[in-house]
């Protein structure tokens, strides 16, 4: 792994011809920051602190969280998660008081800073349909929470066995950061079982990469901008409360 090199050493390291991931430790917001303006074929893997990282709806790898916690308490911390936590809408995906401001009532899943296809919805996984429920929030059918168990319980007995893999075979942790007037995360896109699973085995890092064709940052300078505010779907008050509590952490 690789600290934060000087102009020269990075010279150095991208003279060879690998295209193999290059992979960079950070430690603080602004060493991120750094690599939002790569520019080069090599992929970069960047080695953050487990504090910067968040799962949609502002979840962090704290114990608390719920694929966290379902590893140390066991089953019935995930199914009590999928039975309290149902959000009918964005807004109380979130946690935001509801006020009547136009975006509300947008599906729990919406994220208003990313530009989509029409008709563009989420999709069942693992061979269940999106009737038995979404991963991040209730309610769930006793099969999506047997799955979900399942799921995190492999990853992690495979990561103590083997360690965490990060080869060409082995898919990564990806995502995109976000920035707010209440600092800067980075919002995991796939891998979050992974990432849970790192958590819970204590590593104080844990490897990332951009996501293919998705922002490599989302800032809420920008926020008037946004698809859905600029389109009128959403107040852009409400999608700035909802980035700050992404980057604060619940």
């Amino acid at each position: 792994m690789v600290l934060i090199p000087s102009a020269r050493r990075l010279r150095h390291i991208l003279m060879g011809p690998s295209r193999e991931p290059l992979d960079f430790e950070i430690s603080t917001a602004e060493e991120a920051i750094t690599f939002l303006h790569w520019a080069n074929p090599r992929p970069l893997r960047l080695y953050l602190p487990v504090h910067m990282l968040r799962m949609q709806g502002g979840f962090a790898l704290g114990p608390s969280n719920p694929f966290v916690n379902c590893l140390t308490e066991g089953p019935r911390a995930l199914e009590e998660f999928y039975s309290t936590f149902k959000p009918a809408d964005m807004a109380e995906m979130y946690g935001i008081a509801k006020t009547g401001r136009t975006g509300e009532g947008l599906p729990p899943w919406q994220l208003p800073w990313l530009m989509r296809a029409p008709g563009m919805t989420p999709s069942g996984e693992k061979g269940l349909s999106l009737s038995h429920g979404m991963t991040l929030y209730g309610p769930a059918s006793p099969e999506k929470i047997a799955l979900e168990l399942a799921r995190m319980r492999n990853t992690t007995d495979s990561i103590r066995k083997h360690g965490y893999r990060t080869g060409r075979s082995f898919r990564s942790i990806e995502g995109y950061f976000l920035r707010s007037n209440a600092g800067l995360c980075f919002l995991i896109r796939g891998g979050k079982h992974r990432a849970a699973a790192l958590a819970f085995l204590k590593h104080e890092k844990i490897p990332v990469m951009f996501a293919p064709n998705w922002p490599t940052l989302v800032d809420e300078r920008d926020a008037a901008h946004w698809p859905l505010v600029a389109s009128g779907d959403a107040d852009e008050g409400l999608c700035r409360e909802m980035i700050r509590i992404t980057c604060v952490g619940r």
